[in-house]
């Protein structure tokens, strides 16, 4: 569960991971199905990941492939949340 270790290692909240995998998919002119189909998940799913309403022990698994479709490396996740900390990267 990469996703799940990159989390808990950066702080990085659900509702902000949902804002960028929203964010993400927007910039690409996705709709929400396009995604869906491509990381393999369901409508439903892709809709709950970026309102940020699945649990916690789902949202790993279920977000692995969402953020691997959209090209979003984990290390760019804990990057573009880290101002969001207050965090600044030398």
């Amino acid at each position: 569960m990469r996703l799940n270790w990159c989390l808990d290692r950066t702080g990085v909240g659900i509702s902000e991971l949902a804002k960028i995998i929203r964010e993400a998919r927007t910039a690409r002119a996705w709709p929400q199905e396009q995604l869906a189909e491509a990381a393999g998940v369901s409508l439903r799913t892709v809709q709950r990941v970026e309102r940020g309403a699945l649990p916690e022990r789902l949202f790993g698994p279920l977000v692995d492939n969402i953020v691997v479709m959209l090209g979003l490396p984990l290390l760019a996740i804990a990057l573009s949340a880290a101002p969001m900390f207050g965090l600044r990267w030398r």
